[in-house]
């Protein structure tokens, strides 16, 4: 199944005693679209292999290797590879004496004790049924998190962090997406969206594919495809859907999306009873 599209992510913790999200996760098939967040994120490499993309580093990746994802850094991940993903709520961390946006942890790492302290959170939360609360032991789990965060605080932090923070670069690449994403619904030109970052479009392009490993064009039409998906879902026809998220043929609409998200649209339609 295609990768969902994410841009700027904005997490929901859906339990106060437990600010975190998990999931375990494969790439998709579809090329990712590179996101960023304010909250923490660490992948626990479990199989295969692949590379992670962060900011302007690029990094082989294999079972056994942990990666963090430091907040605000723009991020996606290729290749044949299984997962864990946990991400913490910056609020938890700053309760707990962990400044996550003013410290760099390094990005990828190899530490045998990091890696089995993720595997016990991952059994530990794989015992619950439907909701976080019937693991075993609520504080277990935070204690556990809170332990794998000391670890790398104790052991990963990079010195100079102020250094590694965001570039100029991956600034303009946000800002790109940001006005895709506010403005897919209109007709959008390379040049408007030179204009408004402020830079040649020639520039901005070479600048985008080197941060996100696709085109302007690509991670428009992906957004397209991914609100349209939520309009017909959510009630809305077909025609609805794909004049409301910038598409004025209805037959490429469905090429279109069908490409990007493994189904026709009418596969996403809401069923009434």
């Amino acid at each position: 199944m295609p990768q969902s599209t994410r841009i700027h992510e904005t997490h929901i913790m859906q339990d106060d005693l437990l600010p975190f999200i998990f999931r375990t996760d494969r790439p998709g098939l579809n090329p990712v679209i590179s996101n960023w967040h304010e909250n923490i994120e660490l992948l626990c490499f479990t199989e295969g292999s692949g590379i992670i993309h962060c900011g302007e580093n690029d990094y082989s990746v294999t079972a056994k290797d942990i990666a963090v994802i430091n907040p605000n850094i723009l991020h996606r991940i290729e290749g044949q590879l299984l997962y864990h993903c946990l991400i913490v709520d910056r609020s938890f961390c700053e309760q707990n004496g962990i400044p996550v946006l003013s410290i760099f942890f390094r990005e990828l790492i190899n530490d045998d004790r990091l890696f089995e302290l993720f595997l016990r959170i991952a059994d530990e939360i794989s015992t619950a049924k439907s909701d976080l609360r019937e693991v075993s032991s609520v504080p277990t789990v935070r204690a556990l998190v809170l332990s794998l965060l000391s670890e790398l605080c104790r052991f990963h932090i990079v010195p100079n962090y102020s250094e590694k923070r965001s570039t100029a670069s991956s600034e303009r690449v946000k800002a790109i997406m940001i006005y895709i994403r506010t403005h897919f619904s209109e007709e959008i030109t390379l040049d408007a969206i030179a204009e408004h970052i402020g830079v040649s479009k020639y520039h901005l392009s070479r600048e985008f594919r080197r941060f996100t490993g696709t085109t302007i064009f690509y991670t428009l039409t992906a957004i397209r495809c991914r609100e349209a998906r939520h309009m017909l879902a959510g009630g809305a026809t077909v025609s609805e859907a794909a004049s409301a998220c910038g598409f004025e043929n209805l037959s490429y609409f469905s090429r279109t999306f069908k490409k990007h998200t493994g189904k026709l649209p009418s596969a996403y339609i809401k069923k009434t009873s």
